[in-house]
């Protein structure tokens, strides 16, 4: 029955991932955060950037994690990015 559940559950997040329904992966967030700071001349914390990222991409729902990830990637300043 396990075996049943955890085949579920893999075939379930490999089609959310292949359709893109899984939103930005960390490295791309980070990326654009990066991008964005330097349009303000200024950085980011790269190491911590990719921690809070990888921690949220871990621990929150498939869709939680999505929505956040889209309104980082869709974020035109870092002000807007942080509030994601």
């Amino acid at each position: 029955m396990n075996h049943r559940i955890a085949l579920a559950a893999t075939l379930l997040f490999t089609t959310l991932g292949l359709t893109g329904c899984t939103g930005a992966k960390p490295d791309e967030v980070c990326k654009h955060a990066d991008e964005l700071a330097s349009k303000d001349g200024s950085s980011i914390d790269a190491k911590q950037c990719a921690f809070v990222w990888e921690m949220r991409y871990e621990t929150l729902s498939v869709f939680e994690y999505k929505d956040k990830a889209d309104c980082a990637m869709e974020a035109s300043s870092l002000d807007t990015l942080n509030g994601c």
